[in-house]
């Protein structure tokens, strides 16, 4: 979970040496969990798969290249093309047998984390709103999604 680093220092600041160290006990218990270990693990298995490597780096080159279109929409001659690849390419992807454990361990991880921020705030007060969609891939950038036209 990357978290800005002036997040991190005003926080730092703000805290005691107890707290601090309950949150690192906090995040050395969501490291112990199933769901992190499993994501660990299947993230150097991805690594060291020539299939999956091959499949993600299609999917990325695809990606930009829908991403290079899709703001002229269907009035760019290549959309309709670029979209199709892109669709397969993803497809293609999110199929392979290492990517779908990835996700789904990277699923029940997110639900661990919605979770402990759900209780965090509720203990603060229960009037205060929870973002329940900060996810680890919400947090990583682009969206795997493809538009639907």
């Amino acid at each position: 979970m990357k978290i800005h680093s002036r997040v991190i220092m005003v926080l730092v600041i703000n805290m005691n040496e107890t707290m601090i160290e309950t949150i690192y006990e906090l995040i050395d218990e969501i490291k112990g969990l199933k769901s992190y270990q499993s994501l660990k693990s299947i993230e150097k298995d991805i690594e060291m798969s020539k299939d999956a490597q091959s499949l993600i780096k299609r999917f990325k080159e695809a990606e930009s290249k829908y991403h290079e279109v899709k703001k002229y929409s269907t009035y760019h001659p290549d959309f309709k093309t670029r979209k199709k690849a892109f669709q397969e390419a993803s497809y293609n992807l999110f199929r392979h047998p290492l990517i779908k454990s990835y996700k789904t361990s990277e699923k029940a991880l997110n639900q661990t984390l919605e979770e402990v921020a759900f209780r965090l705030a509720k203990c603060i007060s229960p009037r205060l709103k929870v973002d329940t969609n900060v996810s680890l891939t919400a947090l990583g950038g682009k969206s795997c999604k493809t538009d639907q036209h």
